[in-house]
């Protein structure tokens, strides 16, 4: 029983693995961007130390949607190469930053109020974001749909 758990898993693994090396490569490059820039003699602290840190985090978003595209692609049969995920994530990280940024505010105005509408709004709206990759063309709207 516990055999058959893990063999659909390890069969996915093993057929894609050799399309997920690049998203590995990539993440790598970009968790060493901070790194960079303290070699390129940037001090902590500085503007240009967060500038370096801010093009880190708008790469991970675009990496993020790019992996979060692809597999959701696979699980429905279509076979995305990195290169198409990649550009499609280009066209999707706005959407998704945005949408994670509204969900943030959301959050932070449930907080400010009290901490139970915080994890009800934290809950009902979890998915918004994710939305905005998956179904950019949503009618009606990402946080209603999210509900």
């Amino acid at each position: 029983m516990i055999q058959n758990l893990f063999i659909g898993p390890y069969h996915l693994f093993k057929e894609q693995f050799k399309e997920m090396i690049p998203f590995f490569i990539v993440t790598l490059l970009i968790q060493s961007i901070g790194s960079i820039a303290l070699l390129m003699g940037v001090k902590e602290g500085t503007g240009s130390y967060y500038l370096f840190l801010f093009f880190e985090v708008l790469l991970w978003v675009w990496v993020y949607t790019a992996l979060f595209m692809r597999i959701f692609r696979f699980q429905n049969g279509e076979g995305w190469t990195f290169l198409r995920a990649i550009k499609e994530g280009l066209f999707n990280a706005p959407a998704y930053l945005l949408y994670a940024l509204i969900y943030s505010f959301y959050i932070l105005i449930g907080l400010l109020f009290f901490l139970i509408p915080a994890l009800y709004v934290s809950v009902i709206f979890f998915f918004a974001p994710i939305i905005s990759i998956l179904d950019p063309e949503c009618e009606e709207g990402y946080f209603a749909r999210s509900k």
